[in-house]
């Protein structure tokens, strides 16, 4: 395996690194826009009673959606198994996980990975429209 397993913290900055690296190349012409802009947008994306599709760089598909009214817990179909995973912060990006799979995003782009590791199962994952 090319990475040692690392902490949560090197999760955190593995997935920030790259949703960042991400965001500058694909939006290099867009606008900048604030964290309250950044959250509105996710939030909006992310409607609580329907699916919301991903399409991640390698063409496969995750679909996503919030489950309760404080947005605390979401639902993750992905690769035929439905996890549901719980916020683990209110900070960006917003990191969902159930001990198995995380789910990392900035409102723009996601990213899928084990927790606490440096494993990564997919990234740029953007919404499909």
């Amino acid at each position: 395996m090319p990475f040692k397993h690392v902490t949560k913290y090197g999760v955190m900055l593995i997935a920030v690194s790259l949703i960042s690296c991400t965001a500058l190349r694909d939006n290099s012409s867009a606008p900048s826009t604030d964290k309250k802009t950044t959250r509105s947008a996710i939030n909006s994306a992310l409607d609580q009673s329907t699916w919301t599709t991903w399409r991640c760089k390698d063409g496969s598909t995750l679909k996503t959606r919030f489950k309760g009214h404080d947005r605390r817990l979401m639902e993750l179909n992905y690769q035929g198994s439905r996890h549901v995973l719980i916020r683990q912060s209110n900070r960006d990006p917003l990191i969902y996980q159930d001990g198995r799979i995380a789910f990392f995003s900035e409102g723009q782009s996601a990213i899928i990975g084990q927790p606490e590791s440096d494993l990564i199962y997919n990234s740029g994952c953007r919404i499909v429209p």
